[in-house]
């Protein structure tokens, strides 16, 4: 089932964070400040359990993705499109027409991913992440 984080979620979507290397680690805390911040956070849940979890933000006419992590034991099952296709949708009905996001640039599973879903290079950020430094890689793709 995919639904909008609720507040009690934190702790499991923190836990999901931190057993995804590619993810940007967010305390519980930041994912409660988040949510009360013009951040959207969808959860996928399985048998009562936070397995994957994504946030985004829309201004205007843009989304943005700003993190998606899958639990280990959840990867390759139509979990993180299910969150990515949700949270596109919703996008759209906020009004955005493209949705934005950053990768690392070496990781090429997730750019594989974000490219089956109609993403596009559109830009590159130079020493955008840390340990270690590297480049992001800015993808983009239409609502619809």
């Amino acid at each position: 089932m995919i639904r909008e984080m609720l507040l009690n979620d934190a702790p499991e979507v923190e836990g999901v964070l931190s057993a995804s290397p590619g993810a940007s680690l967010w305390s519980a805390a930041d994912l409660v400040l988040l949510a009360s911040r013009n951040t959207r956070i969808w959860v996928a849940e399985e048998d009562g359990e936070v397995v994957a979890a994504v946030a985004a933000r829309t201004v205007a006419d843009e989304a943005e993705i700003l993190n998606l992590a899958v639990a280990p034991a959840w990867r390759r099952r139509g979990v993180g499109r299910g969150l990515m296709d949700a949270v596109i949708a919703d996008s759209a009905r906020e009004g955005a027409a493209r949705v934005f996001l950053e990768v690392r640039e070496s990781n090429v599973a997730a750019r594989a991913f974000y490219s089956r879903l109609g993403f596009l290079l559109r830009g590159r950020r130079t020493a955008y992440y840390r340990n270690p430094v590297e480049d992001a890689l800015v993808l983009a793709r239409l609502t619809r």
